[in-house]
């Protein structure tokens, strides 16, 4: 399926139900559209430069010039070249800039694709929800007492969810969202700063099938003593139904959310591979 470039330029949402394969040719699209657009940036930041030499020359014109016509047109090329110029470096700051800035995102997609196409199922279609652009909703806002004027805001931005299908049968649902703390304070030289912290969660969920694995709930202390994971993540969650499973973890490092999220598969299979055995023998 091809994607709408300019839409998603504009909307900063990727929006998708189809086969993993289809995802991952979407991801490449994305990223060859990311690229023409930086290379537009970049001609726009040229383009600037050529009419603030323009705005130059007629300053140049203006001053130097003894006609008073001379002098007028080197005023209107003066004001016309740097207005063009400041016009053309705010649109290359600004066209596609969500799609750079937030790569990592489409990026990491691309790479829990490729790790979910191992184990899911080509036939079944995913449901994936991705944001490219800030879409963070304000949580609270309070006085932090530990400085003086201090503030402090707290948001969230839900950047991701997808939603899919194993080829045991076990249905899985992700979602992945970063919590944003912002404290802002006056120094003591009267200087207002801000100190931003991030943190992002994952939250999986597997129903599996109980003809094949029976009752998860006896697999609910095992997960909680023996589920690895990357440094900078924590267990923050972990739930056992009859016939699901929920996992709820805190990430620190941005760069490590693909390594917990295999981590967090591998330790839930492992588990799984045991209730599985359980069942059999019950059989």
């Amino acid at each position: 399926m091809a994607i709408d470039a300019e839409k998603l330029r504009t909307t900063g949402v990727y929006e998708a139900q189809a086969p993993l394969e289809s995802v991952l040719a979407d991801i490449a699209e994305i990223d060859k559209a990311e690229r023409q657009y930086a290379q537009v940036r970049k001609a726009k930041v040229r383009h600037g430069f050529l009419s603030l030499g323009i705005g130059v020359l007629g300053i140049l014109l203006a001053v130097f010039a003894e006609a008073g016509a001379l002098v007028l047109v080197g005023v209107l090329m003066a004001l016309s070249g740097v207005a063009c110029a400041v016009i053309l470096w705010v649109a290359a700051y600004r066209y596609g800039r969500n799609l750079t800035t937030y790569r990592w995102r489409f990026e990491l997609l691309g790479r829990l694709a490729e790790s979910l196409q191992q184990d899911g199922d080509p036939k079944a279609p995913v449901k994936v929800s991705l944001g490219l652009k800030d879409r963070a909703r304000l949580l609270k806002e309070e006085i932090w007492p530990a400085r003086p004027r201090g503030k402090q805001r707290f948001s969230e931005d839900d950047w991701l969810s997808i939603q899919g299908r194993f080829l045991d049968g076990a249905e899985f649902s992700e979602t992945v969202y970063e919590l944003i703390r912002r404290r802002t304070y006056v120094n003591p030289r009267g200087k207002s700063k801000t100190k931003y912290r991030s943190r992002h969660f994952i939250g999986l969920r597997l129903a599996c099938p109980q003809e094949l694995y029976g009752d998860l709930r006896p697999l609910e202390e095992g997960l909680k003593k023996n589920l690895r994971l990357p440094a900078s993540a924590t267990v923050r969650g972990v739930k056992v139904g009859e016939k699901a499973v929920f996992l709820k973890v805190r990430v620190a490092e941005a760069a490590e959310l693909i390594q917990a999220n295999v981590m967090m598969l591998l330790g839930l299979y492992r588990a799984l591979n045991l209730a599985r055995q359980m069942q059999g023998r019950q059989k």
